[in-house]
């Protein structure tokens, strides 16, 4: 009988983003994935981050587009303004605010 070993969980956020593509896609610049997953939610595990994205193919592999923001989600000026808020040192506090801020113009009809 085949012994199958447990893998432990790990769940990754938006400020897992450079180690994640520093690991496994180095070519790539992080900061603008960054910027849209301080607007959009983003939680990836172990396993779909080690053993179901293909990095090979980053950023068109399909799952990798499902599970990390994507900087053309945001109207280039929203990622302009992101962009430059963080390179600003603009607060945690500042950089949710103008996320809500953007998100608001996104969906005009919130449940909240």
């Amino acid at each position: 009988m085949e012994v199958i070993s447990r893998k432990g969980y790990d769940m990754f956020t938006k400020s897992s983003i450079p180690s994640l593509f520093k690991r496994y896609a180095t070519p790539m610049d992080p900061l603008p994935y960054q910027i849209a997953a301080n607007v959009f939610p983003m939680r990836v595990n172990n396993h779909i981050a080690g053993d179901i994205i293909d990095w090979s193919n980053v950023p068109d592999d399909p799952i990798f587009q499902l599970a990390f923001p994507q900087p053309g989600m945001l109207m280039p000026n929203d990622l302009a303004t992101m962009s430059k808020a963080a390179d600003l040192g603009m607060s945690k506090a500042g950089l949710q605010h103008l996320a809500e801020e953007i998100r608001a113009k996104m969906n005009p009809h919130p449940a909240n």
